[in-house]
């Protein structure tokens, strides 16, 4: 060997020394992160600098240990200092994902601290995840929020405790409920579709999902379809048929084929007469189409066929009510007030809100009503009623129910 080849062989041996070094002393850096989180007070810039480092270092860019490293750095400035990176859960969250999927052997430890005890690292992260992603839907970006939710899709199923669903109830179904949310207040009618197909294929029992991908294809007038998902979720939540009934009368009235239904029912009272959810599914039908004669006529049926359900007698009052405002609305188009025409008109609504308000007190004292929206209607009805009365006491009384769960109302939207 002559003495350049000598040369060449001790400087090339020399390089790859020092990269064998440089590479080594680069990974001590990244585990040396250690030493700013693990104290009384994170120092969490520095940690952050180091890590930004690390990332685009060539010898640590896709390096198991630190892609565990920049997940726990982020996940303690998502939980202490958000304003040093506001989209932390973020970062941490891809920095999870790309740990577990690192060819490197995991450290037990390491991996302990991602998803074990009451307050692992996944938590913190899938948690700010998720609320950057709310964030930006409030802010109506749309598209940047679904990312968002499709990122904690990728997240969840590395954990294996199911502590995001246990203490944040973030599970895979809320994240595509969430991606829904956000692809319909868009207008994205297809991607809104997309998300509910998800959670219908992930088995997510809840029937609105099934009355939402209805309007989907409602919108964009594919009455089959949407009649099918209708028809789907009638089948699968007996106890919501009303709800999908109704659904179905209202696309009937927008094709104009409520005939149909008028036979269905009238085809299904002749064979099960002692049914009385028929009775009260046709008197809803009447009701839509302002025969409210034949309404009641169903209802009364339907509440002497089954006497200890609450519903039938709901629905009877609310025809009552109805009623009433046809009168009222004689009464308003009727400049004297002494004509004889405005004291039937009168006496008629009177009449009707009298039938109703006993119903609609026993209906409110009992609770059935649950929904809030419904119970500030219910409310302004037994309100209006003693208002026609005359029982300003009562009106009053009424009034300030009304009042309470307004603000109640308030703070749930706030939340």
């Amino acid at each position: 060997m002559t003495i350049r080849t000598k040369y060449i062989a001790a400087i090339a041996a020399f390089i790859l020394t020092a990269g064998a070094y440089n590479v080594q002393a680069q990974k001590s850096r990244v585990k040396g992160i250690y030493q700013y989180l693990d104290q009384a007070q994170p120092e969490l810039l520095n940690a952050k600098i180091d890590i930004d480092k690390a990332l685009l270092d060539p010898s640590t860019s896709n390096w198991g240990p630190m892609w565990f490293w920049r997940g726990k750095t982020y996940s303690y400035i998502a939980a202490f200092d958000l304003k040093l990176a506001p989209n932390a859960g973020t970062v941490a969250s891809e920095s999870f994902i790309n740990y577990f999927n690192s060819a490197d052997k995991r450290d037990s430890d390491e991996e302990s601290l991602v998803l074990d005890g009451d307050q692992p690292l996944i938590l913190v992260a899938g948690d700010a995840l998720l609320r950057e992603g709310l964030k930006l839907a409030d802010e109506k970006k749309y598209t940047e929020a679904i990312s968002k939710y499709e990122l904690l899709v990728k997240l969840i199923p590395f954990d294996r405790n199911k502590i995001l669903a246990s203490k944040a109830n973030i599970t895979i179904n809320q994240a595509y409920l969430a991606a829904y949310v956000a692809a319909n207040a868009d207008s994205n009618v297809v991607l809104s579709r997309v998300y509910l197909q998800k959670l219908i294929d992930n088995n997510y029992l809840d029937y609105t999902i099934y009355l939402m991908m209805s309007d989907t294809y409602k919108k964009q007038g594919d009455y089959e379809k949407a009649l099918k998902y209708l028809e789907d979720g009638k089948n699968l939540f007996e106890d919501r048929s009303k709800d999908f009934l109704i659904e179905e009368i209202n696309i009937y009235i927008d094709k104009g084929e409520t005939d149909i239904l008028f036979k269905k029912f009238s085809e299904a009272i002749a064979q099960d007469e002692t049914n009385a959810l028929l009775y009260q599914n046709r008197g809803i039908l009447y009701q839509r189409k302002n025969n409210y004669k034949l309404a009641i006529a169903d209802y009364k049926k339907a509440i002497e066929l089954s006497p200890e359900s609450q519903e039938p007698v709901y629905s009877l009052a609310s025809v009552y009510i109805d009623s009433a405002a046809v009168f009222t609305n004689q009464m308003n188009n009727i400049k004297n007030i002494e004509s004889e025409q405005y004291k039937t008109a009168y006496k008629n609504a009177s009449a009707m809100f009298s039938m109703a308000l006993p119903m609609l007190e026993n209906i409110y004292s009992t609770g059935y009503i649950t929904n809030i929206d419904e119970q500030i209607n219910l409310l302004r009805s037994i309100r209006d009623s003693y208002k026609f009365q005359g029982n300003e006491a009562k009106r009053a009384e009424y009034n300030g129910y009304i009042g309470d769960k307004l603000e109640e109302q308030k703070k749930m939207k706030a939340k």
